[in-house]
């Protein structure tokens, strides 16, 4: 054995920066190709929770499987705790994605496929798992033997004997999850916030094949919970931009809500007082059409990229209780705006170019509580823009109006008292 796991270290090695470590530096995909078919895989523990008879994996031939060769959990116990476990040992990691290529052969209890993470023995680690019998893809944390789910999706279409993906990326307390290279839903737990080993995961009498099973860094992405900001002022490496002629009747502070997802400090707008009549330009128009503020991160300009926030809607004046994010921020009359408005039950997509406003993209009645937190993500890749709303796509456009690299950042209609944190870009 001791061999074997010699052998499986010198095979990743150029995909591997450091064996044992709390953060993965490169990429690193399980190499099946020098393992020995019907052997049990090298370099990986093979444990169990729960009862049942012992979990056999073994390395097979299989065609259709990247690579050519699968490991495949064989053992068909009914036991319906029954949970094994193929352990990698290679590399421990905190923040990581952990993926595998998988394909539901048998089984009449279950025929499940899952991946683990931050694995600190048998009975306690994070697990994301897909069922083809009940076809939908579930995340939880296991606890002293007990699932204990908190995120999912069902009705998802997992068919049997076909090759599926699955991802789960851990990075600090959130998760996100990915079926078929879709990105399904978001989550946040800390119930595991140390480094663990992560592996392959079945259920009962699942007979269940894993390929190019791999663990790698999640993206780069900037992110900020606002912690280390002083109360009563802006954060520092972001910029407040007014949006429309109208003399600014908010502003950008930060402040305390501990009810907040990521932190006590928030970001939050108020009310100030409008200067005043001498104050204003006599050039200034009396009205201005839908102003708002924008408040832009000075550290990315790019084209493509994700940028994203949790959100809580306080108040606002008429029907206005809105959040929002903006991409592709060249100048105050061309950007991206994506916002909820939780007044009227609808998210919302525009293009602002030259300093006209245009609807690209809409869903309606969609119920997003006001006085609660949420999340909000806007991602930019080329001429496709995604919404998504607590973890969940709402709608794809595609518009090429405003092609170049430009900054990203947080919107808020003025009016609206809107509160922010966990703010994150991640650029492509």
């Amino acid at each position: 054995m001791k061999s074997n796991l010699l052998l499986i270290i010198f095979t990743i090695a150029p995909l591997l920066a450091v064996p044992e470590t709390q953060d993965l530096q490169k990429k690193l995909t399980i190499d099946l190709s020098a393992m020995r078919p019907g052997a049990a895989p090298a370099g990986f523990t093979i444990e169990q929770t729960g009862p049942g008879a012992p979990p056999a994996f073994a390395v097979v031939e299989d065609a259709g499987a990247p690579g050519g060769r699968a490991i495949e959990q064989t053992t068909t116990d009914e036991t319906g705790g029954r949970y094994p476990i193929c352990v990698f040992d290679g590399a421990s990691a905190r923040d990581v994605c952990v993926s595998a290529a998988f394909k539901p052969i048998a089984g009449q209890v279950d025929r499940a496929a899952g991946l683990v993470a931050r694995y600190r023995n048998r009975d306690n680690y994070y697990l994301v798992r897909a069922n083809a019998l009940e076809d939908n893809i579930r995340l939880y944390r296991v606890v002293g033997g007990k699932r204990i789910q908190f995120a999912g999706l069902d009705h998802k279409l997992i068919k049997e004997v076909v090759w599926h993906s699955l991802k789960m990326e851990i990075r600090g307390r959130h998760f996100r999850v990915w079926y078929d290279d879709e990105l399904l839903y978001e989550a946040d737990d800390d119930t595991f916030p140390d480094a663990g080993r992560a592996g392959l995961w079945t259920k009962a009498d699942s007979v269940t094949r894993f390929a190019q099973f791999t663990l790698e860094p999640p993206p780069g992405a900037r992110a900020f919970d606002f912690e280390n900001a002083a109360t009563g002022g802006l954060p520092p490496g972001f910029t407040s931009m007014v949006l429309g002629e109208a003399p600014p009747s908010m502003a950008w502070t930060i402040a305390n809500d501990p009810t907040s997802p990521r932190g006590r400090n928030i970001l939050t707008t108020k009310k100030i007082a409008p200067p005043a009549a001498s104050e204003i330009p006599a050039s200034a128009p009396s009205t201005a059409a839908r102003p708002a503020l924008a408040l832009l991160e000075d550290g990315v300009r790019a084209k493509n990229a994700a940028v994203s926030v949790y959100f809580k809607t306080l108040s606002g004046e008429s029907e206005q209780r809105v959040a929002g994010l903006v991409a592709r921020y060249k100048d105050k009359n061309n950007y991206y705006i994506a916002r909820v408005n939780t007044r009227e039950d609808n998210i919302q997509l525009h293009r602002v170019a030259q300093g006209k406003r245009k609807l690209i993209g809409e869903i309606h009645h969609k119920i997003v509580t006001e006085g609660e937190w949420h999340s909000l993500e806007l991602a930019v890749k080329g001429k496709v823009l995604q919404v998504s709303c607590d973890g969940l796509l709402q709608f794809e456009a595609t518009d090429d109006g405003l092609m170049e690299p430009g900054q990203f950042g947080i919107w808020c209609a003025q009016g609206c008292v809107t509160n922010f944190d966990g703010y994150a870009v991640e650029v492509f």
